[in-house]
């Protein structure tokens, strides 16, 4: 099997190159991206491309590739970065790939969505399962530039039901050095009055990267959640790591945040805050009944 995969040098990517690197099955792997990826992978063709290159569709039909993962999306804007030019590289990008993969003949592709395609809402369960409609907005480009990827995708499915779309909803990917960073880069938790009481899941890259193997191997159409068992209530994780917490109104929050973000105390930009508002738990069960299982846990990960 040949493999392509788009932002190859991104955590997730470089935690996916390590797997199939061992994976007898695994013949090439193609590795897109503008940055190349760390030395020492045997199988590993690297490309420096971006994702709007135009002629993507001939390496993939040069190299003879089977299965496209494309994990080139900004989830986290750099501050050197306009949110037009996020626009740019998520969503033109992302559909220049989408039509490089039925024009390069590949029979899979695989995106790594997340979980703020379900958007942040006060009204959502929690957890939430695959079944919930997709709602996320505008007003966090992550949430909508998500969204508009998966819906291209399903409509995809429909017009080219020979080929198998997989769609993975990862929720807040991490590890173990930057978990509690994110979470207070200054000390400190802001609530801006939304959910009561607030959770936190996190999944460890590893585990998001266990997952896209899966897909690769398997035909996993539709939609997965991809998170941990366990999600914590953020009230006890300041609680057990004496962390303060500091109700704020929103405009104040995100002024803060964006003044942490631009110091270079947290990689989470100041849009983030809408999104930690509210609850974007996910239920597993879906991934899980393939087979799937996360080594890590929320609370290990934010050592609790």
């Amino acid at each position: 099997m040949r493999v392509a995969v788009t932002g190859c040098s991104s955590p997730v990517g470089v935690a996916l190159l390590t797997l199939l690197e061992r994976k007898i099955e695994i013949e090439q792997v193609v590795g897109i991206d503008r940055d190349p990826p760390p030395a020492g992978f045997a199988k590993l063709l690297y490309l420096m491309r971006d994702t709007g290159y135009p002629f993507l569709d001939e390496d993939l039909s040069d190299n003879g590739i089977d299965v496209l993962v494309h994990l080139a999306f900004i989830r986290i804007r750099p501050p050197d970065m306009t949110q037009a030019q996020v626009f740019d590289y998520n969503i033109r990008g992302g559909l220049n790939v989408y039509r490089a993969a039925i024009a390069g003949g590949v029979r899979k592709l695989v995106l790594l969505s997340g979980s703020g395609v379900y958007g942040s809402h006060p009204d959502n369960p929690v957890p939430l399962t695959e079944a919930h409609p997709m709602r996320g907005t505008g007003r966090v480009y992550y949430e909508h530039q998500m969204r508009l990827l998966e819906e291209r995708m399903d409509e995809m499915s429909h017009e080219f039901p020979d080929k198998v779309f997989t769609r993975l909803r990862p929720c807040l990917m991490m590890d173990e050095a930057e978990s509690l960073n994110a979470l207070a880069p200054d000390g400190y938790w802001a609530d801006t009055g939304g959910a009561d009481p607030l959770y936190w899941q996190v999944v460890h890259i590893n585990d998001v990267a266990d997952a896209i193997a899966l897909a690769i191997e398997r035909d996993l159409p539709g939609a997965y959640n991809v998170a941990p068992d366990d999600w914590i209530e953020v009230a006890e994780i300041c609680r057990r790591h004496g962390i303060e917490i500091r109700h704020l109104p929103l405009d104040l929050a995100k002024t803060a945040a964006k003044i942490a973000w631009e110091a270079g105390r947290t990689r989470l930009s100041p849009e983030w805050v809408e999104t930690l508002r509210f609850n974007t738990v996910l239920d597993n069960a879906k991934l899980r009944s393939t087979g799937w299982r996360p080594h890590y846990t929320t609370s290990g990960l934010l050592g609790l």
